[in-house]
């Protein structure tokens, strides 16, 4: 459950400048994620605001990345929560959502340790791309500190994404029983595109 800050609901949730499009199953997880952690009350009156409460997403069908933006914008402004928040637990929510809705083995094929993970996103993301032809993905790099430390490399075009990225860090250190502390720096170059940095270090959960 979120807790409500007293100006939850106030950040502003940027819309994409370019015509780029998510995999529908990406709205179908965010629809499951909102009604777990907030209920269906504010999943309904959500969609509605959005102006997509006749909309059933097709989890292999594309749209545009507006539906996407505009849906969470909606869920923040009716849950009450911030956008940064609501990210960061979708994140976490998405590698269950994914494990148990089919893609448990195309996780497990990045790699077998959190390391081996973090290092097969790339990886990961080309076989999503060839599976979704329509989908407009990110780049991942990772190197390596020492046996419990890494840095990765996040690149998209998509704006405020981040935290999504630190919440599925978070989730698969869990999927790898482990603890996870995560900084992340944000770059941004001359044409838009978002470059974050993040420093990882972990250790087996207690």
């Amino acid at each position: 459950v979120f807790q409500r800050p007293s100006n939850a609901g106030r950040e502003v949730v940027s819309r994409p400048n370019s015509e780029e499009s998510l995999i529908g199953i990406v709205n179908k997880a965010l629809e499951s994620f909102v009604e777990e952690a907030l209920g269906a009350d504010v999943l309904r009156e959500a969609k509605v605001k959005a102006g997509c409460e006749h909309v059933t997403f097709g989890v292999s069908h594309a749209y545009p990345d507006a539906d996407t933006y505009t849906l969470l914008a909606a869920v923040c402004e009716v849950g009450g929560v911030e956008a940064s928040e609501a990210l960061e637990g979708f994140g976490r929510f998405w590698i269950r959502f994914a494990e148990t809705h089919g893609y448990g083995p195309l996780i497990d094929s990045a790699g077998a340790d959190f390391l081996g993970s973090l290092r097969g996103l790339e990886m990961l993301h080309t076989r999503v791309s060839l599976m979704f032809p329509g989908a407009v993905l990110p780049a991942f790099s990772v190197e390596q500190g020492d046996s419990s430390s890494a840095t990765l490399m996040y690149r998209s075009s998509r704006p405020h994404m981040g935290p999504f990225v630190m919440g599925t860090l978070h989730g698969l250190a869990e999927r790898h029983q482990l603890n996870a502390e995560i900084s992340r720096d944000v770059l941004v170059d001359a044409e838009g595109h978002h470059e974050e940095r993040f420093e990882l270090s972990w250790a087996p959960r207690t």
